[in-house]
This record gives structure tokens, sequence and C-alpha cells, in this order.
């Protein structure tokens, strides 16, 4: 297919805000250069961060001390792309953001929102929610406009999963930025009250600061810095730890039996409770229950292997190629 006018993608990224929606568009725009869309920008809020992936495609980042609406508009009058796709942390969404999604309508430009902009379903062409149940006061401006599901989630699979064995190593995941500095004390919790044949993989994202890592430690510790793909390390390991994000659904996706909490100050009580009753992972109430909830879910094999099955049974479908599919759609 040849599309002579493409796509721009439009995120943020920083210390404050982490690594999920650049991640998440990432695996968009790998999804359609896969469907033979060549022709994608990113325009990113936030700071810079190296990425190998970006890197395959045109891309600017923007201060967040600029001007949103006027740095978008100046690159959307200089590119004129067809599609504008959206994924934007909360902190974006105001009245300013609407008069804008106005603006840019009246271009003839196809508008998708991911997430948080599901606030102005009745603004966007397309709402696309990363989310298996759907949130709370999104309605459909028109059928078919609206779409969240297992089958929605914007994730890169870069490997093959295999059947979950079980085994002594752990990947411990605080998010990009480690927002609320579980480095600090979460170390020493795994290592004073997990077994001593353990195998802990620390990784440390690229705005977050250096652990706190144990001085005389009972466990093996593996300290990974800012690394970009996750997908080795996760299959590598047996159990995980994780901060609610976009990590959780990378784990869930590979089956790994893994305990998740969020320690946003209650952000996320809503869809962790429906998550619950899921039974694709253990949910947590902060880091301290998550390593005792850890312990009990490594002396239960039964349960282990139950939330593995059941994660990689509802995400066997590529949410990304799904969202890819409807955009290559409007551009043919």
């Amino acid at each position: 297919m040849n599309y002579e006018l493409g796509v721009l993608i439009v995120c943020n990224t920083g210390a404050t805000i982490g690594l999920g929606h650049l991640k998440r568009m990432l695996a968009l725009a790998q999804a359609l250069n896969r469907m033979g869309v060549m022709n994608i920008h990113f325009l990113i809020f936030g700071e810079f961060i190296k990425s190998s992936e970006l890197e395959g495609f045109d891309f600017n980042f923007v201060s967040e001390n600029k001007d949103f609406s006027s740095e978008l508009l100046m690159v959307v009058n200089i590119e004129l792309p067809k599609v504008l796709v959206f994924d934007l942390h909360p902190k974006f969404i105001n009245q300013d953001l609407e008069d804008l999604l106005c603006r840019v309508s009246k271009k003839h430009i196809y508008l998708v929102g991911v997430d948080s902009l599901s606030v102005f379903t009745n603004k966007l062409d397309l709402t696309w929610v990363p989310s298996f149940y759907k949130p709370p006061g999104v309605v459909a401006n028109k059928p078919g406009s609206v779409f969240y599901g297992w089958n929605t989630y914007l994730i890169q699979k870069r490997l093959k999963h295999a059947s979950w064995d079980n085994g002594k190593k752990l990947l411990v995941l605080t998010g990009g930025s480690d927002l609320t500095g579980l480095g600090k004390e979460l170390p020493t919790k795994i290592d004073n009250q997990l077994s001593g044949n353990l195998e802990i993989h620390w990784v440390q994202g690229p705005f977050a600061t250096d652990p706190n890592l144990p001085a005389n430690p009972r466990l093996k510790w593996v300290l990974h810095k800012s690394v970009e793909n996750l997908d080795a390390l996760i299959v590598n390991c047996n159990y995980a730890i994780t901060v609610f994000g976009v990590a959780l659904f990378e784990l869930l996706q590979y089956g790994i039996p893994t305990v998740v909490f969020s320690p946003y100050n209650g952000k996320d009580d809503t869809e962790l409770l429906a998550l619950e009753k899921e039974n694709v992972a253990i949910i947590s109430k902060n880091d301290e229950t998550a390593v005792k909830d850890l312990i009990y879910l490594m002396e239960n094999e039964k349960l282990a292997i139950s939330i593995s099955q059941n994660a990689i049974s509802k995400l066997s479908v590529n949410g990304a190629n799904n969202l890819a599919e409807k955009i290559a759609s409007v551009l043919e």
C-alpha cells in the first residue's frame, strides 16, 4: 500500500510521567509499519530519552515548558497528517485541549484519542481505551467509535511465550521514574523477607534514581539500568512484583505470575478492584503487602499456574494490531 499522508503521534514522557505513553505509541507505530504505513511522526512533550526503536521514526521532543497547542498546531500545519493520535498524561487533559481538538478537526484530520482522552469522545473520531473494562462515564458519540477490552492493550510482544515453570528468579519493576521512591526501602524488605536462594532482577528506569540495594544481601541481586525492551528479562524470570501500569500487561502477556500494587494515592483503586476478579495477577495494597503476597504466591504453585494461564488467554489478541488496522483503513 502507498500512503501519501501519514500519522502524527502525540504523547508524553519524563520523570514525573514515566514511559508508558511512549511505549504504547511505539507499539502502535511498529504495528502500523508492519501494515505498510511508513509516514509516521512522533511529537513527544517531555524529557528526551534515547530509544533505538524511536530512532526508526521521525520524531521531535518538545519541552513541557513550551505551549502545547501552538507547538502542536505548528507541526500539524507543516505536515498536514491524515490521522492524529493522542496518548497524553492526564495533566494535559483540560479545556485548552478540547478547544485544540475542535480546531484540528476542522482541518479534516481523523482524530484518535487513547486512554485519558476518553473524556472527549464527542470530539474524537475514535476513542481507544486500553482497559479490560469500560471506564465509567465513557459514552460513544456514534456506534463503533469507542473500543475497550482485553484486545485493546497497546503492548509489543517480541518473543513467544512458553508454559510457566517454577523457579527462583524474581523481576521487580517500579516504573520508568520510580515516582514514589520505592527503590529506597523495597529492596531491603525483599531481601529480609524472601528465602535466601532467590535471584532478584531489579530494573531501574531511565528517569529513576539508583535503588538502595542491601549492603550485605542475603539474596543474589542483579541491577538492570534503563532496559529498553523488557521481553528477554521477563521470559527469563519466574515471578514478578510491579507497580500498576503498562509493565503489568507486558508481564501478563507472557504468563508471568505477578503481584501488582499501585503506590499512586488510590488513583488506580477502581481498576485494580475490577482486575482482581479477572484472576490474572495478585493485587496488593502496597509494597509491604506485595512482598507477603509474593511469598504466598510462591508457596502455591497451582495458583501460579492458574493466573499464568488466564493471563495468556486474555491477552492472546494483539491490541496494537487492532488499532493499527483501524488507522490503516482510514489512510487507504
